[in-house]
């Protein structure tokens, strides 16, 4: 037995240690789901700053000593790492489930894999998100915009998703503890199902991917944000709201896709009572809608506060 089983159990280095040779047929068929879906999300984002609107107001320069800048360059790597290896440990380091297994039934059915799940989606977007993070401010240290459109574009946009990115993070957090974690009907088929089957270090792993996002939210807009830039590039409370309220819209289309495509299997053991009558679901769309925008206002005001 080597040091890290020892250690970690059945929380395995090699992602595929605990796979039976089915499973790992089973994992490549919804892997390949996964890297369109991926790649769909990589298209988006390249044509979403394409038709980023560049500002003609000059960037102001950097007011403050040199090493404020590298601290919040520093800070943007990590946490993009933290990005990768969240994202990483989902796919790779996911529990396998057995023949049968609601997991296994809607993974393999469904058309976007593990994308069919809130969780990796916000964590793709995350992906994406923060290493633009990291170059927008590595470019801006260099004073790069002043010659690259380019680079504006790029530095306006990260700085204008801001609170789009930091809400669904904060939403992602409090959703999964209220409908996953304290959901007793989740723990009995979920968590206590792969820690019978040895996995015990599924709770902690869940934990650490889904908590760690509502930090991170607040951390971009508090700390991490250019406090001039983030004031200047945030849009309207108005234009928040909208483009959240698409975006949950998106999901819940989704959500029925993949029930289609997997004969009524969904990502989450709640979801069957919810769309089981058109006014429940429109009931929860609204609910989930509100709370993001919540979640929104909440880092808009903190964005907006005297510096």
């Amino acid at each position: 037995m080597n040091s890290c089983r020892a250690l970690f159990g059945n929380m395995k280095c090699s992602p595929f240690e605990t796979y039976f040779a089915e499973q790992k047929v089973w994992f490549w068929g919804v892997f390949r789901k996964d890297a369109a879906a991926f790649l769909f999300y990589g298209i988006l984002f390249a044509f979403l700053l394409y038709y980023f609107p560049e500002d003609q107001v000059h960037i102001p320069p950097l007011k403050r000593q040199p090493h404020s800048h590298d601290q919040r360059i520093f800070l943007n790597v990590i946490i993009a790492l933290l990005a990768l290896v969240s994202m990483y440990i989902n796919i790779f380091h996911g529990t396998p489930p057995h023949k049968g297994d609601v997991k296994h039934l809607f993974l393999r059915d469904n058309v976007n894999g593990h994308f069919g799940y809130l969780t990796v989606n916000i964590l793709c977007v995350h992906v994406y998100y923060w290493p633009m993070c990291v170059l927008a401010e590595l470019f801006r240290a260099r004073r790069l915009e002043e010659d690259s459109q380019v680079v504006r574009k790029l530095i306006g946009f990260v700085y204008f998703t801001s609170i789009l990115s930091g809400s669904f993070g904060i939403v992602l957090t409090i959703l999964f503890l209220k409908f996953c974690w304290y959901e007793p009907k989740w723990r009995e088929t979920v968590l206590e199902l792969y820690q019978s089957r040895g996995f015990k270090w599924v709770g902690p792993k869940v934990l650490f991917l889904h908590v760690n996002q509502v930090f991170v939210s607040f951390l971009d807009v508090m700390v991490v944000k250019d406090k001039e830039l983030l004031v200047k590039w945030t849009p309207s409370i108005y234009t928040i709201f909208g483009i959240n309220g698409l975006i949950v819209v998106a999901y819940v289309v989704s959500v029925h896709i993949n029930r289609f495509a997997s004969n009524g299997q969904v990502p989450y053991p709640f979801l069957q009572m919810v769309l089981k009558s058109w006014k429940k679901e429109i009931i929860f769309i609204g609910a989930v809608a509100i709370f993001t925008n919540v979640c929104a206002m909440l880092l808009y005001f903190l964005v907006n506060l005297p510096a």
